[in-house]
């Protein structure tokens, strides 16, 4: 991928979650099962055209567990089972895009949250970030 590089920060356990994403959490808590839990805030119409369109995914091993995109905006919940794994998580955009590798260790029932606000267009309303960023960590 070629962009400059994403912005990542530690999400706080503290953090208040978007109330989608908080909705999905709650539901895979209840269920007791471990995994990724991805949210992109995308505030790009469905039928905008631009070359800043943003696809949101997590791979492992090259397979995508989840994505979001302008025409499925919801969050995304991937079961993954316990143990080690080596997650990617990318931007891909019409030109170029960004990614970013970590390796997560998961106990079971436990989530791993990604919070990504993708390079997108500007709007009348709202600026759009310049780079994307990414607020990864486990849910408090």
């Amino acid at each position: 991928m070629t962009d400059e590089p994403a912005h990542v920060t530690e999400l706080q356990p503290d953090e208040k979650l978007p109330w989608s994403a908080r909705r999905l959490l709650r539901r895979a808590r209840r269920d007791g099962a471990a995994g990724v839990l991805l949210h992109a805030a995308i505030h790009e119409p469905v039928r905008g055209v631009s070359s800043r369109s943003s696809v949101v995914s997590v791979r492992e091993g090259g397979k995508r567990l989840c994505m979001c995109s302008k025409t499925s905006k919801f969050p995304k919940f991937a079961a993954l089972p316990p143990g080690t794994h080596e997650l990617e998580f990318a931007v891909t955009r019409t030109r170029g895009g960004t990614s970013v590798t970590r390796t997560v260790t998961l106990r079971a029932g436990e989530v791993l949250v990604a919070l990504c606000e993708p390079v997108q267009p500007d709007t009348v309303y709202r600026r759009g970030p310049s780079v994307d960023g990414w607020r990864i960590g486990r849910a408090g």
